[in-house]
């Protein structure tokens, strides 16, 4: 996610937790792909984070189904299990930002401990930030261990992505990505 203009377009934001993401006190390296500023390959959170659930706390889910916040601007699959969704507008530093969708099992359980899994992806027109200044303003250096700060290239968007482990009592896993189309057309936090 290499944003480095201002964004006149749209930015968007995915915040991602793994429950019980790694065995509290287990230290993993985090994801393979390359640190942000370097050559970086494609990136897949499927691949590159399947070891970082430890085999006993992992999640059996039942199948995936589509979500879109109330604007249909956004569009996410999601365990079929995951059925408490909020598509509401993003108010992000009390401005009306753009476009949102946060979907868990509880998204109460979700915003408030580290022991549910969730996302919640934003998308807006009017953030004038870089990506890099987007991740520092939104930091959980506190209740986690900030591993790294990672380059992040799925085929469709590019910028950055933080990966944060130990995060809460429940040692989880969090990933927060801010990215825009390869092409340049819209920038995705």
């Amino acid at each position: 996610m290499t944003r480095i203009r201002l964004l006149p377009s749209l930015l968007a934001l995915a915040l991602l937790a793994a429950c019980a993401g790694g065995s509290a006190g287990s230290s993993s390296t985090g994801p393979t792909t390359a640190k942000a500023g370097s050559a970086a390959a494609k990136t897949s959170f499927a691949a590159e984070f399947a070891d970082a659930v430890s085999d006993d706390t992992e999640a059996d889910y039942a199948g995936y189904t589509s979500i879109t916040d109330d604007t249909g601007a956004i569009q996410v699959a999601v365990p079929t299990e995951w059925t408490d969704v909020d598509g509401s507008r993003w108010i992000f530093n009390g401005e009306d930002s753009g476009a949102a969708l946060s979907v868990a099992p509880d998204l109460n359980a979700w915003n408030g401990t580290w022991g549910t899994p969730g996302v919640f992806i934003a998308a807006s027109a009017t953030l004038e930030q870089t990506s890099t200044e987007i991740l520092d303003g939104l930091s959980f250096s506190g209740p986690c261990d900030h591993v790294d700060r990672y380059d992040y290239d799925d085929g469709l968007y590019v910028g950055l992505f933080d990966y944060y482990e130990s995060c809460g009592n429940e040692g989880s896993t969090f990933i927060v990505v801010a990215a825009e189309p390869a092409d340049g057309s819209f920038d995705i936090l």
